[in-house]
């Protein structure tokens, strides 16, 4: 931005936006904020990009109060947010441990007219919710309802779970669903299971979780016994062993309740 104004030349929207994104990406929140200002001073105004990049960029750094500033900012001006600024805000909630502001944001995105929540939506106030397994569950089947979860199981001879486009909460939240309700349901028990949360290159996309630690203290929590495996993406379920205790039980308690599995259909 410096080097175009040495050269006489006057940043637009987009050179901001691109700064902007650049700030939010480095989790510069404070250069990402300075530069919105600067916008405003120049007459240039800011959009829906320039205002979800800081929204971001303030979520990334600690910053969840000026992020939702910002996201009423947006309404103030007549800048209509976008799912990836209410997204952004919720995640900014999530990462402060703020779970009924998250709610909150995310009951805003249920309400607005133009938007339709997303993966990165349910993944964002999923992560928010933490423990509040009953709440989470209740939004993760509303997100498989509306199709933002998909091709994440495979049946068979060895089930799988696949937790690729999951972030922690929204992985842990699948795990339990699948162990609870859908693997003791299947009319016959497997010998293994197979729970893939990838690794390296494979968890680009959201980097800055730890899915697979999250996934394994789940399983340690819930008394999953695992097999050694040389992929560190992946977990191996023991069914024979964790039958004893965890699996029995949970089917014990499934048919004293009635309860029946929702969501996919086990082929037959």
């Amino acid at each position: 931005m410096e080097q175009m104004q040495r050269c006489g030349v006057e940043p637009s929207v987009f050179s901001f936006n691109a700064a902007i994104s650049a700030c939010e990406k480095g989790g510069r929140w404070e250069s990402a904020l300075s530069l919105l200002e600067e916008m405003q001073r120049r007459g240039v105004e800011p959009g829906v990009i320039s205002f979800s990049a800081a929204i971001s960029a303030c979520g990334k750094g600690g910053q969840w109060e000026r992020a939702l500033s910002l996201l009423e900012e947006m309404e103030h001006r007549g800048v209509e947010p976008s799912v990836f600024s209410f997204s952004a805000a919720i995640q900014a909630c999530a990462g402060a441990g703020q779970p009924e502001e998250a709610l909150r944001i995310f009951g805003d995105l249920e309400a607005s007219s133009s938007n339709n929540a997303n993966i990165v939506s349910f993944n964002a106030v999923l992560d928010a919710l933490g423990g509040d397994q009953v709440r989470a569950r209740t939004l993760w089947k509303l997100g498989c309802s509306r199709g933002c979860y998909t091709d994440f199981s495979w049946w068979g001879d060895t089930p799988q779970l696949d937790l690729h486009n999951l972030s922690e909460g929204a992985a842990e939240t699948a795990v339990r669903w699948w162990l609870n309700e859908r693997v003791p349901a299947m009319s016959a028990a497997p010998e293994r299971l197979i729970i893939v949360t990838g690794w390296g290159k494979s968890r680009s996309m959201l980097r800055d979780g730890d899915v697979r630690g999250r996934v394994e203290r789940v399983l340690g929590g819930l008394g999953v016994s695992t097999l050694p495996t040389g992929n560190k993406g992946r977990f191996l379920v023991d069914v024979r062993g964790w039958c004893r205790d965890g699996l029995a039980s949970i089917r014990d308690s499934m048919e004293e309740a009635g309860q029946a599995a929702d969501g996919e259909v086990e082929p037959s």
